[in-house]
């Protein structure tokens, strides 16, 4: 149970370790995707932004139209826009011919005009030749879209072409004049980070900074959304790299760290960690309850073992003696002394009350498991009491040459309860004083009193109790083992009864003992037999 217990246990911790390693993993993709998503964002603001402002600054009058008198639109000045274009095919490449086009337009008021030169003199042979090849070399495609547009249409064309190219151009100058700062600021940043975690369903707190590695060993932190984090974002792990498109080396991170990461990641898994730490707990108890259930029930077989050994014993010898007394009545010699008829007839009396004794104790524990007793409740004197319990167990004592003294200090020794029952008590006790004592018994009997009750205090210097045995010794049928001695009587019922029934008079039962050193008993009584 234990091994199988152990190996439950552990393999529910390897899944909730599993568990929380693949929530780390999935937390990790999904920093990455949000800073790779950031970096393409801010780069192409970046290009929109250069864009825009490069629009609004070009001059446009050179291009631009004008309208006469009558309404009619007209060029301004006139211009010459060439346009070179490379071709090939797979005929002329047979050749080994490599050749331009150049198409040149005279935009003027008049309108424009075009023609178009081979600039490779061995494609006119080529074509006198083979006069099939002219349309490839003159009648491409991109030159036949290109003489299809109108005079306005390629003024666009070449206009928009322009405008890209010098766009293109100040954006390669300016990955290398402008700063970081002019690029992006940390506002932006910080609202396109929160933007992403908030489509990935991610609510934690984040930091987040721009570094320059430029200088190697000494990076230079440009801004950080909050005060004194240089150190956590340099060994974060989750770092990518600013405008990775730029035409000149980069060397701007922007880095992300989650102070709170392990926090944010067993929450997301509390239900199933909560609902772990359940299961795994009522396994735990239940096989707790299990082993205890077993220990309880072999104490409780070995108790009965015991019981029914020492019962046996007890019942035994007085049987035996009244067997004995019996067959010597039976002899006609014994019945003709009168003297010695009247002795075995006593010790059959005396064996009969004791076997009624027995028997009596071992249904009193019956009766009392029940509830099934009444108390005839009394004023009493307990010093009364435990005088003559004293007087009957002295002569006792006295033949082992022990001695036994009372110190009776209580103020007030009335209390309400039952005479019988009470005797009992303080007879048990000095019994079990005795019993336990292996050599001289030496016995204290004290009384105290206070404004609640009688506290009544047994002691003696016999063999103690272990630390491990005080809280078995009110249980039925327990006895405490005596080694190899076995010449202590009875049935383990004494103190089981001497607790029940100071309960039973709203009192209170406890022992103080050291092994070796003896043992004391301490009982208190209340005055009034009533709950307080």
């Amino acid at each position: 149970m234990t091994l199988a217990l152990t190996g439950l246990i552990s393999l529910q911790f390897y899944w909730i370790s599993t568990g929380v390693e693949t929530n780390k993993e999935q937390f990790s993709r999904d920093i990455r995707a949000i800073l790779d998503v950031v970096i393409r964002k801010v780069e192409k603001q970046d290009a929109l932004y250069l864009t825009k402002s490069k629009i609004d600054n070009i001059e446009n009058d050179f291009y631009s139209l004008e309208t006469d008198s009558l309404g009619t639109a007209r060029w301004k000045e006139q211009q010459t826009i060439r346009i070179k274009q490379s071709f090939s095919s797979e005929k002329l490449e047979k050749e080994g011919f490599a050749y331009e086009v150049e198409e040149e337009a005279v935009i003027s008021t008049t309108g424009i005009a075009r023609k178009n030169k081979v600039n490779d003199d061995k494609a006119e042979s080529l074509i006198k030749i083979n006069p099939g090849l002219e349309e490839l070399i003159t009648r491409s495609d991109t030159l036949r879209y290109l003489n299809q547009l109108s005079p306005s249409q390629t003024i666009r064309l070449v206009q928009k072409s322009n405008i890209v190219s010098s766009i293109l151009n100040d954006m390669i100058l300016a990955d290398s004049s402008r700063s970081i700062q002019d690029r992006v600021s940390m506002s932006i940043i910080d609202s396109l980070i929160r933007q992403e975690m908030k489509s990935k369903g991610i609510d934690i707190e984040y930091q987040f900074g721009v570094i320059d590695y430029r200088k190697e060993g000494n990076p230079q932190f440009i801004y950080s959304n909050q005060p004194n984090i240089e150190e956590v974002l340099l060994s974060s792990l989750y770092k990518a790299q600013l405008f990775p498109s730029d035409y000149y080396e980069n060397f701007n991170y922007l880095s992300l760290n989650f102070p709170n990461k392990n926090k944010y990641i067993f929450t997301e898994l509390i239900s199933v960690l909560v609902a772990s730490a359940g299961f795994i707990l009522l396994i735990a108890v239940g096989f707790a309850v299990a082993i205890s259930t077993i220990l309880r029930q072999k104490r409780m077989s070995d108790i009965t073992k015991d019981f029914i050994s020492n019962m046996t014993h007890e019942l035994k010898t007085p049987i035996a003696t009244v067997s004995l007394a019996c067959e010597a009545l039976m002899d006609p010699d014994i019945r003709k002394m009168p003297t010695q008829g009247s002795r075995y007839l006593a010790m059959i009396q005396e064996e009969n009350n004791r076997l009624a004794l027995q028997v009596e104790k071992v249904l009193q524990i019956a009766r009392l498991d029940r509830g099934d007793f009444k108390l005839k409740i009394v004023p009493l004197d307990i010093h009364n009491i435990i005088e003559t319990a004293v007087r009957n167990i002295k002569i006792q004592v006295e033949q082992r040459e022990g001695s036994i003294k009372t110190v009776l200090e209580a103020e007030n020794p009335y209390i309400e309860g039952d005479e019988v029952h009470v005797a009992n008590i303080i007879n048990n006790l000095l019994d079990n004083a005795n019993k336990y004592s292996p050599e001289t018994p030496e016995i204290s009997i004290n009384t105290v009193s206070n404004h609640q009750g009688v506290r009544i205090f047994v002691s003696d210097k016999g063999q103690g109790i272990s630390r491990e045995m005080r809280n078995k010794i009110f249980d039925k049928f327990y006895r405490v083992p005596t080694g190899n001695l076995h010449d202590v009587k009875g049935f383990g019922l004494g103190l089981s009864y001497v607790k029940t029934m100071t309960e039973a008079h709203y009192g209170n039962i406890s022992v103080k003992s050291e092994l070796g050193k003896g043992s004391t008993f301490i009982i208190f009584l209340p005055y009034k037999h009533e709950q307080s």
